[in-house]
C-alpha cells in the first residue's frame, strides 16, 4: 500500500539488536502505524528466515499482540495479515504465530487459523456475573465520588 514513500523503493534496512533500533533507507522516525508495520515486518521476517535456515538460532514462536494499536487503517491491518499469511504457508519448517487482532482479515476468520470467540462490545472478553457487574459499578461510583472530595 502506498502510505509511506520510503516503503514504496527499499535501498536498504539497517538493524542494531544491540541498541534495539531499525533504519529503513536511513530513517528511523515514520508515522506510528507505519513504524508499526516495520517493524512487525522486520520481527517476521527474522520468524521466517529461521524457518528456512537450520542453524538460526531463532525460536520459531512468535507473539504479535495489538499490532493495531498505533492507529492502524483497517485496510492496511489485513493487508499485513494477507502478506504474513503467505509467507508462512511456504514456511519450510514448524512455527507457531499468536496474533491479536481486533480487525481481522476475512480469509483469516476460519477455525484452522482462530482460537476461541470474537469480542465485541456486546460479547466482552470479561464475563461478570449481574451481581459482580452491580459491584464493579458501584465501586466505580464510590471512587468517583471520592475523587470530587
Amino acid at each position: 500500500m502506498e502510505r509511506q514513500d520510503e516503503f514504496q523503493h527499499i535501498n536498504s534496512i539497517e538493524l542494531s539488536f544491540e541498541k534495539n533500533i531499525y533504519f529503513l533507507n536511513g530513517k528511523h522516525n515514520f508515522s506510528a502505524s507505519s513504524n508499526a508495520i516495520l517493524k512487525n515486518a522486520i520481527i517476521f521476517g527474522v520468524l521466517f528466515s529461521s524457518c528456512e535456515d537450520d542453524e538460526f538460532r531463532y525460536p520459531r514462536f512468535l507473539l504479535c499482540d495489538n499490532i493495531e494499536d498505533a492507529g492502524m487503517e483497517e485496510v492496511r491491518s489485513k493487508t499485513f495479515q494477507r502478506v504474513v499469511s503467505d509467507k508462512a504457508v511456504g514456511a519450510k519448517r514448524p512455527f507457531q504465530i499468536i496474533y491479536t487482532t481486533s480487525m481481522i482479515e476475512e480469509n483469516l476468520n476460519q477455525p484452522e487459523y482462530t482460537i476461541g470467540e470474537y469480542y465485541t462490545k456486546t460479547n466482552k472478553t470479561l464475563k461478570l456475573s449481574p451481581e459482580m457487574q452491580k459491584a464493579a459499578i458501584e465501586s466505580s461510583e464510590i471512587n468517583e465520588a471520592d475523587e470530587l472530595l
